[in-house]
């Protein structure tokens, strides 16, 4: 853009020293006229030029953010997941539904040596949580409640997931 704008005052600096000095250095209006308009021409070629450029610069940097967030990005009713830019290619998540509540397990393995996941358990708490322990059978820590009254909760394994730079939004 910096550029754009420098190339532009220099055409239009160019116009005004012909506009001053034609009755010197041009034999007539019709040469003065026809230098006129092919810089003005010359001009507006070059800013639409770079517009185009810029607009398709602009469409390709979106393109590229939706792709980077659809690798960085999981979504369900419930809640939302977000890893860091350099575990795309290298993270996963396993959905399991059961009569009794939803569990959701987050994988990543960002380098060869250290690895860590995170089991998400979504249980129905309209009415209080279940006491049987039917979903959750180990201790977990409580994310929070969804707007529709379910209870999250997780547990993190090896170098845990969500303590490693993943980020949960309940709903």
């Amino acid at each position: 853009m910096l550029y754009h704008n420098t190339y532009t005052e220099n055409l239009n600096s160019l116009l005004s020293t012909i506009e001053s000095e034609k009755d010197y250095t041009l034999s007539n209006d019709s040469e003065y006229s026809e230098y006129a308009n092919k810089i003005s021409n010359l001009t507006e070629a070059y800013s639409n030029r770079i517009t185009a450029i810029e607009t398709k610069q602009a469409e390709d940097e979106k393109k590229r953010a939706e792709e980077e967030k659809a690798k960085t990005h999981y979504e369900n009713e419930y809640f939302s997941v977000d890893v860091p830019t350099n575990w795309i290619d290298c993270w996963s998540v396993t959905e399991n539904s059961s009569s009794d509540g939803n569990t959701y397990s987050f994988a990543h393995k960002a380098d060869s040596t250290y690895g860590g996941g995170a089991t998400i358990y979504v249980v129905d708490a309209t009415y209080g949580l279940p006491q049987n322990g039917s979903i959750i059978d180990t201790g977990c820590e409580l994310v929070g409640y969804t707007s529709n009254k379910f209870g999250v909760f997780r547990i993190e394994a090896g170098a845990g997931f969500f303590s490693a730079g993943a980020t949960i939004t309940l709903k």
